[in-house]
């Protein structure tokens, strides 16, 4: 994955119950690949290339467990370490990176 694009995912705070964000960016970059995608009414996106008697399932979750994530936040890299920061908090910030790689 490219580490523009990854920045752009890690810049989406994508809390529990609040997933929208995260919902409408992975919608958006599977549609850009020619993947059919929809929800069902839980919020669970299915993504299917092709046609096939059998695919692959992946699953993962989009949430993450940081409840800060300020409005200035931040993605910097330095020495090939991505991490967040918030220059109002003058701190650094999760990424809420687990299943966002």
């Amino acid at each position: 994955m490219n580490k523009k694009l990854l920045k752009e995912l890690y810049t989406i705070h994508a809390h529990s119950r609040n997933l929208q964000n995260m919902q409408d960016f992975l919608m958006e970059k599977l549609e850009e690949m020619s993947v059919d995608v929809y929800t069902d009414e839980v919020g669970n996106i299915y993504a299917v290339k092709g046609e096939s008697d059998t695919y692959p399932c992946l699953a993962c979750h989009i949430d993450q467990v940081q409840h800060q994530h300020s409005d200035d936040f931040v993605c910097i890299e330095s020495h090939g370490v991505i991490f967040g920061y918030s220059h109002s908090e003058r701190m650094q910030q999760g990424l809420g990176a687990d299943d966002k790689n």
